[in-house]
């Protein structure tokens, strides 16, 4: 039996073994890996698999022409993931990793007609100045056939990545930022 005030915790990934344990308090609802907490199988799954994998490995992970119209593949490194799987910030990598995601479930209900999704190397901040990105932006709305997609995009504004969703033919557009900052 434990005592009052102690937790019994179950630890599925050890992604530093040196790490401190931290003391819980009831009054204070964080915790360690907000993600992996209430994480589908396969973050879980995925974190499995990396905690094995040399830092230097680079895994391959190959883009289908139909998610941005073009097939390439994408470098990821495991600290890419971790950085993903524990709501660390992230870069351009984890996030283009993010889309293909998205992409497939799309694809997984059949609606891959009604959106089309922005490759975020071409809008992230290191894409080039605010103008060059706006640029893109806008080849890639004139290049919307369908009346009725949506284009889904990231946008990195410094080191901040939010979301745009277009509805061009509908004059529409949604932008959600997941740390309620307001754009400049």
């Amino acid at each position: 039996e434990l005592e009052e005030n102690n937790f019994r915790v179950s630890v599925e990934v050890v992604l530093d073994a040196t790490a401190l344990i931290p003391i819980p308090n009831p009054d204070d609802d964080t915790r360690l890996f907000k993600f992996v907490d209430g994480a589908p199988a396969s973050i879980k799954l995925l974190l499995n698999t990396i905690q094995g994998v040399d830092e230097g490995v680079v895994v391959n992970v190959p883009f289908d022409e139909e998610v941005f119209e073009e097939a390439f593949c994408l470098p990821i490194f495991k600290e890419d993931i971790i950085e993903f799987c524990t709501l660390q910030k992230i870069g351009a990598m984890p996030i283009t990793l993010y889309m293909r995601h998205l992409h497939h479930l799309v694809t997984q209900y059949a609606y891959q007609a009604r959106y089309m999704f922005m490759d975020p190397s071409a809008v992230a901040t290191e894409g080039g100045p605010r103008e060059d990105r706006a640029i893109s932006l806008a080849t890639w709305m004139l290049s919307m056939e369908n009346e009725n997609q949506f284009l889904i995009t990231p946008w990195n504004h410094g080191d901040h990545w939010m979301l745009l969703i277009i509805y061009l033919f509908k004059d529409y557009a949604r932008f959600l930022d997941p740390l309620g900052l307001a754009m400049i």
